[in-house]
């Protein structure tokens, strides 16, 4: 089938399963969780029907008991929550790795019953939609983690030089990329008006049905829709609370829970401004389904911004053991870092520009970042992919964004 490939979280569940009784994978609904249960799953599970939903529900200690084993698959098993109170208790007794992956399209600890069973039981892990280099069946790369850990920011050009040919094919499915995304059963869809089609019925099931899981809201579908296009028109921005009242007519308090609840259902990731301006942003999970929410055209700038979102956080989100936080910079002076990474190995800002020929323009920003955070880095990314990557300053790189990723 086009859309199977092997995930880079696989690994990274592999490893969790050799010390952890339950493991968690956790994200968009069709991200491509299932796929990836049934491919490495000794049993697997589905609960998603009314007959299985059932079962587990009248006699949760029966279902574990009757199914218990190495590496059993309960997929979507947020729709049965007294399944983990059981869990909880099962595997207080049966101690050894390995045991339950729990797969769901909405984020464990967004429900209070399955919280409060979990926490420090299960490793939750999260599955982002496909990266290009996915698609491409390529290694995840390290390029921003070997950066950040760099000395100087030139040495980590030396010795991973890609061929033109290969700059030039990643820059092209780039492209494609920031009109596609990467849920799998869109991605692969060429007719823009299917795939648009598409990714509306994705949103009506996960705004009728999962986000109100997650909060008791009791606004129409269009009400919530109308607050999710007011989202992506402004992505990358401080949210501004009094212009989304003023756009979609829904109080402040009801905004602030379906963002929350359109965060743990994946659609969106909310991300803290840090600087002088304080608040937050967001970023949608997916580029196309963006796309299909804005009632204005995306510019360059921000289709390559979103873009190096959806990218570059694999690059530490997905090794194990890395604790990254993701962070935009912006001060009331203006200076602008949309994307920023805080590891151990410091702080690597990512400053995308339409051109290199725009670098004095952003200047000021990346001063107002070196200043701000010890051990700071900033890598500048473009898309035309004759231009080599190089060291601008002592800690600043410019790189195309097929040298990347």
């Amino acid at each position: 089938m086009a859309h199977i490939r092997k995930r880079y979280l696989e690994d990274k569940i592999k490893k969790c399963m050799a010390f952890s009784p339950l493991v968690g994978v956790l994200g968009h609904r069709q991200v491509g969780k299932t796929t990836i249960l049934e491919k490495v799953a000794n049993q697997y599970h589905l609960l998603d029907k009314k007959e299985s939903v059932q079962e587990a529900t009248e006699n949760p200690e029966k279902y574990i008991r009757s199914r218990a084993g190495s590496w059993v698959a309960f997929d979507e098993c947020q729709t049965v929550p007294e399944l983990f109170p059981e869990l909880k208790d099962w595997v207080r007794v049966h101690k050894k790795p390995g045991q339950f992956l729990l797969s769901g399209s909405i984020r464990f600890t967004s429900r209070e019953a399955i919280r409060e069973s979990l926490t420090g039981r299960i490793v939750n892990l999260e599955l982002f939609p496909f990266t290009v280099t996915e698609l491409e069946e390529l290694p995840l790369s390290h390029f921003c983690c070997d950066l950040l850990e760099s000395e100087t920011v030139g040495s980590v050009i030396h010795g991973r030089t890609k061929k033109q040919s290969e700059l030039n094919r990643i820059t092209k499915l780039s492209e494609k990329y920031m009109e596609r995304g990467g849920l799998p059963g869109i991605c692969f869809i060429r007719d823009d008006q299917i795939r648009e089609q598409k990714i509306n019925e994705y949103l009506n099931t996960m705004l009728d049905r999962d986000l109100r899981m997650v909060k008791k809201i009791n606004l129409s579908l269009s009400e919530l829709k109308s607050l999710v296009v007011s989202l992506a028109n402004s992505q990358g921005m401080p949210i501004d609370y009094t212009r989304l009242k003023r756009e979609t007519g829904i109080s402040t308090p009801t905004i602030k829970k379906i963002i929350y609840a359109l965060e743990a259902i994946f659609v969106i990731r909310t991300v803290p401004i840090e600087g002088s301006t304080k608040g937050y942003t967001v970023y949608f999970e997916d580029m196309a389904e963006c796309r299909a929410m804005r009632d204005r055209q995306s510019t360059k700038l921000e289709l390559l911004t979103h873009f190096c979102f959806t990218q570059i956080r694999t690059q530490f989100f997905y090794r194990l053991g890395e604790d990254t936080k993701l962070f935009q910079y912006q001060t009331r002076g203006g200076a602008l870092i949309p994307l920023a990474f805080r590891s151990k190995n410091g702080v690597l800002g990512v400053l995308p520009v339409q051109s290199k020929d725009e670098i004095s323009l952003v200047s000021g920003s990346i001063d107002s970042f070196l200043k701000s955070y010890s051990k700071s880095k900033v890598l500048v990314v473009h898309l035309d992919p004759k231009e080599p990557a190089k060291a601008i300053r002592d800690h600043v790189l410019l790189a195309s964004i097929g040298q990347v990723i």
